[in-house]
């Protein structure tokens, strides 16, 4: 018979930890407690160096807990209608919420373009219709509000024009 000392070793730890464990996790927890900021630095750092492990382990960690989160979620959406009602009242009034709204808005009117962020920031920084040349406004009203024009048929966008030029389809043609 050969001697395996790994194997020993094993079994020895497995021994000891059944026999203390009680001790063994109260000790886990004490060191955990005093070395926060430690066990924080560390776990960031091993989240960064293991991306894609997260990503995968969180994925299927997800996949194998939906209802666990479905009840979670239900539970809070629940008892903190308020709250969430005034989250997104804030969050549509940030740059990146009227931004995030306005992409999904071009994406409903069937536009495609491969850089949504790109055209939506043209969008916002165009001062003057691209055909007719009057000073553009933002809002619902007005026949020189702001219009972004695309071909119907592709998706492509052609430019941000007013709401004059719009109706009257100028780029019907290109």
């Amino acid at each position: 018979m050969v001697f395996d000392k790994k194997e020993y070793m094993r079994a020895y730890h497995k021994k000891r930890y059944e026999k203390d464990k009680e001790k063994l996790l109260e000790r886990s927890r004490k060191w955990h407690e005093n070395n926060k900021e430690y066990h924080k630095e560390r776990m960031k750092e091993y989240n960064k160096n293991n991306k894609e492990h997260k990503k995968e382990y969180d994925k299927e960690y997800r996949e194998n807990n939906k209802e666990h989160y479905k009840a979670i979620n239900k539970e809070y959406r629940d008892n903190n209608k308020e709250k969430i009602k005034e989250y997104f009242k804030k969050y549509r009034q940030t740059e990146h919420g009227q931004m995030v709204r306005k992409i999904l808005s071009l994406e409903r009117q069937g536009i495609i373009y491969y850089d949504m962020k790109e055209l939506y920031y043209t969008w916002k920084m165009t001062k003057y219709c691209h055909y007719c040349w009057v000073e553009l406004i933002e809002g619902n009203f007005g026949a020189n509000r702001k219009c972004l024009d695309h071909n119907h048929e592709t998706g492509e966008p052609r430019g941000v024009i007013c709401q004059a030029c719009n109706v009257r389809d100028v780029f019907k043609g290109c």
